[in-house]
This record gives structure tokens, sequence and C-alpha cells, in this order.
């Protein structure tokens, strides 16, 4: 699935039916941004969806690919929360943030009720975007480049309990288990909503991923791990049932040529989307 972000029009043409490819067509416009030419084209029709605050963190990384970046995954997810409720436009959905920083939905003049039990985490690292949104339980998703990064064993030692340790260095593939259990953690420490430093320490994962331990005790919890030749993405949302109403997509970036001439009244964004999963129930 491609998912194109053209400019010249303020029509915004959500994806029709259950599945994930279907075409995401976005027609916007916007005013100049600080970064210059097609990519500044690019993250204006992004920026048109996000919300006073999310346009001003976009703007403040150095790298002009960091910036597009970010505002992407914030236009894909409000896009993703309105596949959910249709009747509430990307642009108006409104977040605040928990005790230690986790974002969350917060009620607004757009929904008043609130989004009821709507939950969401998102993930990105260039070229990659992770999108989560479920109605069954608090959620978290991570997103990391393959392979993995140099020192990842003095990473693992530093970070992994001992049992880990040992379960990395007979792995077959080291790097692609070091990431494996690098997302689950962290999207798991996402959904509990404490933050790295806080649950870093106190997790265990057994069986490769599929049994999750916290202080000692089992987690009741639905976990997705998808690994790739360029990405691994891990998914998981606290809950011991397997319940509807939950869509996981990755979006892949890394097709736009900011080198490519476009004409002046448009711009193309090969932002491709794969069909990671869509569930009537996870």
């Amino acid at each position: 699935m491609h998912a194109n972000l053209a400019s010249g029009s303020s029509a915004l043409l959500l994806p029709q039916g259950p599945g994930l490819l279907d075409p995401v067509a976005c027609h916007v416009h916007g005013p100049g941004a600080r970064i210059p030419g097609t990519l500044g084209r690019l993250f204006c029709q992004c920026c048109t969806l996000l919300d006073e605050t999310e346009r001003a963190s976009a703007c403040r990384f150095r790298h002009a690919r960091d910036s597009l970046l970010y505002a992407a995954a914030h236009a894909l997810l409000r896009l993703a929360l309105s596949r959910h409720h249709p009747d509430i436009h990307p642009s108006a959905w409104r977040f605040c943030r928990g005790r230690y920083g986790k974002p969350r939905l917060a009620v607004s003049r757009a929904c008043p009720q609130g989004p009821g039990r709507l939950r969401f985490s998102l993930s990105h690292a260039w070229p990659h975007i992770a999108v989560l949104v479920t109605r069954s339980g608090h959620c978290g998703v991570d997103i990391e480049p393959s392979p993995a990064p140099a020192g990842f064993e003095t990473m693992a030692q530093t970070v992994f309990p001992a049992e880990e340790c040992a379960e990395l260095r007979a792995s077959s593939s080291p790097q692609r288990h070091f990431l494996c259990l690098w997302t689950a953690r962290e999207a798991l420490c996402k959904a509990l909503g404490c933050g790295f430093p806080r649950g870093f320490p106190h997790l265990l994962l057994r069986r490769n991923c599929t049994s999750f331990f916290l202080h000692g005790r089992p987690l009741p919890l639905q976990n997705l791990a998808f690994c790739t030749s360029s990405f691994v993405l891990s998914a998981c949302i606290l809950t011991r049932n397997r319940l509807p109403g939950t869509t996981l997509q990755e979006f892949d970036l890394s097709g736009f040529d900011s080198s490519r001439n476009f004409p002046e009244d448009g711009i193309q964004c090969q932002a491709m989307q794969q069909q990671v999963h869509h569930c009537s129930g996870v």
C-alpha cells in the first residue's frame, strides 16, 4: 500500500473498508515551513493535521528528515484514530500525558464524551513508523531498524538480566534476538506507562519473548512481533482476552526521494505501508 500526500486541495480522504490495503489519499495545503524545498512542502502537508504543540516539536529537530519523520508519524496516528472514530476529523484529536509522560487521548470539543476505551502507541525510527490503536487495553509499540547497532552485546549486558543474556549468546541470530528483546521491552514499558528507566530493570522476558514477568510475576498480555531484513517491530496489549478493535500499521518512508524534481503545484511521498497486522480480534 502507498500513502500518497499531494498538495492542491483541502479535502481529506480517509481509507474506506476494514482492510489496510486501501489507498490513503491526503490532499492538503499549508504555509511555508522551516524545511526548504520538496521536503518542506511534504512537511507542511503533514503539519496541517497536527496541533500547535506537535508542530513546534517537529520544528525543533536539527535534521530535516527527523522533522519530517515526526510530523508524518503524528499525522498517520491521527488518521488511524479517525479510522476508529470516523466522525472525528484527524486534526480534531487532542492529547494529554499521564504521570510518567505517557500520551493519551483527552476530552475535546470534537469528542466531549471522551474517546471511550480507545488507546494508542506510536514509534518511529528512520525510515520506519509504527502506529498501534486498540480498544482492548493499555498498549505499546516499538520499532527499530535492522541490523542491531554496533556494541549491542555490551548494551544487552547493561540492561538485560543474566537469563536473557545467556539466551542471546546462544542464539543463532544474536542481532535479531537482541532487537526482539529490546523492542518487546520498550513496547511493554509504554503499555505499562512507566518509561524506560523504571521498567527495564524489573522485566524478564522468556521463551523467545512469549512470556513476560514484572517483579517476578507473570503479566497477562497479547504480544505481536514482526522481524524483517529492515526492521523489528514489537507490540503488546495488556489484556488476557483476544478482543476486537485493534489496528497495527507500519509505514516506510525510504521510498521518498527528496532529490526528485516535483512540479511546483504538487508533491508525492512514496510512503509504503506494509500490511503488518489488522485484526477484528487480536
